[in-house]
């Protein structure tokens, strides 16, 4: 009898045919709310793409330009948020700035100015020959007022623009300004935002979720 005890053979191994399986991308938002529909501390699932965050969150409300936002960049990835209430209580308050005008224009120029985010919250007005500079802080106001996304709104008393955090809060002492274009004859003193006081109550996130997962 022959034994071989090396055997040379070949074996063809073929994958088992199975379906890939991707379960979808989710992202999740966690932040202030300002009105809206959604209540605060509850989980929002799956929010569409039409404006839903405006309705949910209300327009000028950090989470909705979070949002907002992610949705010009990706607008496929399901999104789910966690709406905050602003602080309350013990001193909660929101932060303020101030842009103060001296002197008046001597030249025909555009005032520039940002606020929050040079790319989407830059502000031109067009400054006259001899115009006050009441004249343009209201028409600075009217402009900041119109915006209906940026985080804070406008008030102007004699020369001084005081620009009010939508939210109250410390986030808000974060909000930058910086002058772009000046206008001569015109000085500009601009005092960033601070006073914001309180933080935001996050609630037991591992009880909010349960075991839903996300990618981000």
């Amino acid at each position: 009898m022959s034994i071989v005890s090396k055997p040379d053979v070949t074996f063809n191994i073929v994958s088992a045919a199975q379906a890939v399986e991707n379960a979808p991308q989710k992202v999740l938002f966690i932040g202030q709310l300002n009105g809206g529909s959604a209540t605060a501390g509850n989980l929002v699932e799956d929010i569409g793409t039409n404006s839903e965050e405006n309705t949910l969150f209300g327009q000028r409300s950090m989470l909705a330009t979070m949002i907002r936002e992610f949705r010009k960049i990706n607008s496929k990835s399901r999104v789910d948020a966690i709406p905050l209430a602003d602080p309350t209580g013990g001193g909660a308050a929101a932060a303020t700035a101030t842009i103060t005008l001296t002197g008046s224009s001597t030249e025909a120029a555009n005032y520039k100015i940002a606020i929050q985010s040079e790319t989407l919250h830059t502000f031109t007005v067009g400054v006259s020959n001899g115009q006050s500079n009441t004249a343009v802080l209201t028409n600075l106001q009217t402009a900041i007022n119109a915006d209906d996304s940026i985080l804070c709104t406008a008030s102007v008393a004699s020369n001084v623009l005081t620009l009010t955090a939508t939210h109250t809060g410390t986030d808000g002492n974060d909000i930058k300004i910086r002058l772009i274009n000046g206008v001569a004859g015109i000085t500009t003193a601009l005092v960033g935002f601070t006073g914001g006081v309180g933080d935001v109550t996050i609630p037991d996130l591992p009880t909010t979720l349960g075991s839903t997962r996300y990618q981000t």
